[in-house]
Parts: C-alpha cells; sequence; structure tokens
C-alpha cells in the first residue's frame, strides 16, 4: 500500500489484523478524511446558497447539485432532485423568474434551468401575416370585420376538407 502523510500515520496505529480487513481501513479512513458530521455542514451551506450576481442560472444549478450529493449522500436521486428543485427556486436572485419557474412544476433541475432563461418568441414566416400593409394606403378593419373574416376562412377551410374527403 503506498500511502502518504496523514493517511500513512493513521493506519501505522492501527492493530496487524485491521490492517488485513479492507473494511476496517475503510472505515477508519472514512472517519478520518469524509466524517458523517461533515455532510451536516454541507446541508447549511446548501441551504444557504444563492445566486450570485452575474451567476448564470445554469452555473447555480450545477452547484446546488454539486453541494447537495455531498450534503445528501444518503438519499434516493428522486428526493434528492425534489430538494435540489427546491433551494433552485428559493435560490434565484430576480423574483420574477423565481415565480415563473415555481409555476412550471419542474420535475427535473435541467427543466427548472430552461425555465429561469428568459425566452423570446419566435415567429415563423408562415404564421404571421400582415393585415394592413401601411397606414396611409392600406384598410382599416374592425375587430368585428377580422371576426367575421376568420369565421369566414375557417368555414372554407371545414367545406375545403369535406370536399377532399368526398373526392377519395
Amino acid at each position: 500500500m503506498s500511502l502518504r502523510r496523514t493517511a500513512q500515520k493513521l493506519l501505522s496505529n492501527q492493530m496487524i489484523g485491521q490492517l488485513s480487513d479492507y473494511n476496517s481501513i475503510r472505515q477508519c479512513l472514512t472517519q478520518r478524511f469524509n466524517p458523517k458530521e461533515r455532510s451536516g455542514a454541507h446541508r447549511c451551506t446548501f441551504r444557504g446558497q444563492k445566486q450570485g450576481k452575474g451567476e448564470s442560472a445554469q452555473d447555480f444549478g450545477y452547484s446546488l447539485h454539486r453541494t447537495a450529493l455531498l450534503a445528501y449522500p444518503d438519499l434516493s436521486s428522486y428526493y434528492l432532485e425534489c430538494q435540489v428543485i427546491d433551494q433552485f427556486i428559493n435560490g434565484l436572485n430576480n423574483f420574477e423568474v423565481k415565480k415563473k419557474v415555481t409555476f412550471r412544476h419542474s420535475k427535473t433541475l435541467e427543466e427548472a434551468v430552461a425555465g429561469s432563461s428568459p425566452q423570446k418568441p419566435t415567429y415563423s414566416s408562415g404564421s404571421v401575416c400582415a393585415i394592413q400593409s401601411d397606414s396611409t394606403g392600406g384598410q382599416i378593419l374592425t375587430i368585428e370585420q377580422i371576426s367575421k373574416l376568420l369565421d369566414k376562412k375557417l368555414a372554407d377551410h371545414k367545406t375545403g376538407r369535406k370536399d377532399s374527403k368526398n373526392r377519395t
């Protein structure tokens, strides 16, 4: 075994019978370098973690996930994910984003992070058309006229479908 410094010194104090048992060595080293009490300190860090200025939501979420793994080593992945999402929402620094993520009811951290990013509406060229080309030469339509035009188009579309079904 090639150990250095503290680990070597720690194991040199063990009895010969303990040194031949893997579980005994593992328990001794775990107690020294990663005691169970340390997870309590990680829990405090996790619960107090807030999004920093200039920190992206993705970086904040990743940092929370790493800390949660240290804070709750024995928790199942489902419950760990719930804890991380809850703290992610509580730690966000923008109230509007916090509200938006809360009402999305995200099931995973990735969904929560995606919901926290600002999304701009996108329009395809086929989904938007101009009713009025310009204000000077174009016709100005009222809401009632637009409604009638839409109803007529919808009726034409429905009858067009019936005609195509009858042809086949």
